[in-house]
């Protein structure tokens, strides 16, 4: 069984409601010092929300991608396999495979969808 110990960056605010987007990927806001859910397969996320702010301005608990620091994020339809994963157009997460792709690191087992896996961060992005 995977285990979570995140690690949180501090000062983060939500950029809006987010009381429905726990463990999905989010990334930096337009406006300083808050996120918002990843709203792009290659949207580079700072880490995974961990409680439900519901308006703007309100703390948002966002893991850090800091390797020893698994984390968990919410899988998206078709679920994922081992390897190497990242954000989707929704803040959920897929498996990674092209080059270019930035991942936020690996799982270590299947997960289905509208499961909360467990990552193992290692940002990078894919090789050819």
């Amino acid at each position: 069984m995977a285990v979570d110990l995140p690690k949180f960056i501090p000062g983060k605010q939500a950029g809006g409601d987010l009381s429905s987007d726990q463990y999905k990927l989010v990334k930096d806001h337009t406006t300083a010092g808050q996120v918002v859910v990843c709203s792009n397969a290659a949207d580079i996320p700072q880490g995974a929300l961990y409680n439900k702010p519901s308006a703007a301005g309100q703390g948002a608990d966002v893991t850090a991608l800091s390797s020893g620091n698994p984390f968990k994020v919410k899988v998206a339809a078709g679920g994922v396999t081992a390897g190497w994963v990242g954000t989707d157009a929704a803040g959920l997460l897929v498996n990674k495979s092209s080059a270019g792709d930035f991942c936020i690191g690996r799982v270590d087992q299947a997960w289905a969808v509208n499961d909360v896996a467990v990552v193992d961060p290692l940002p990078t992005r894919l090789h050819a």
